[in-house]
């Protein structure tokens, strides 16, 4: 598979197993705006941030908010 990026924002792909054994391609675009100080429109940022991996997660799980905090639970 060759991913071309054509977006002109920061992008990611990965591949994963569903339940049923079926591969899965997910697609992240990440997009970074810069605020102005009037309270004006957001435009796109010159300098695009770079897209971050976190942690991977597989099987049932879910996400449950705690004390502010995002945390994986089983």
């Amino acid at each position: 598979m060759n991913f071309v990026n054509e977006t002109g924002l920061e992008a990611g792909w990965n591949v994963g197993l569903g339940r049923e054994g079926r591969e899965t391609l997910m697609v992240a675009v990440k997009a970074t705006f810069d605020f102005p100080q009037n309270g004006g429109r957001p435009l796109r940022s010159q300098k695009q941030l770079p897209l971050v991996a976190g942690a991977f997660a597989h099987g049932r799980r879910r996400w449950k908010p705690g004390g502010g905090r995002a945390r994986l639970v089983e």
